[in-house]
């Protein structure tokens, strides 16, 4: 057995979010907005056990860039 410690990023495109009436290049949404966008699926074949750090705030970030593409960091 083993335990490991994982600072998780991911990374996708969804067209559409893609945007160019900002100027920006990308924006950094609120973690709150996670539930109302598409997020891949992820899961750990064979896990025996997973938990998320306890913290007082939400330790996530949601950027999302003018051609559509989404940094989920978790």
């Amino acid at each position: 057995d083993y335990r490991v410690n994982i600072f998780l990023r991911q990374k996708w495109n969804d067209p559409r979010l893609a945007y160019s009436e900002y100027p920006d290049d990308s924006l950094d949404l609120d973690p709150s907005m996670l539930d109302s966008i598409w997020k891949p699926d992820l899961f750990f074949a064979n896990e025996k056990g997973a938990n998320f750090h306890d913290v007082t705030t939400d330790n996530k970030l949601l950027r999302i860039f003018k051609d559509g593409n989404v940094l989920y960091s978790i």
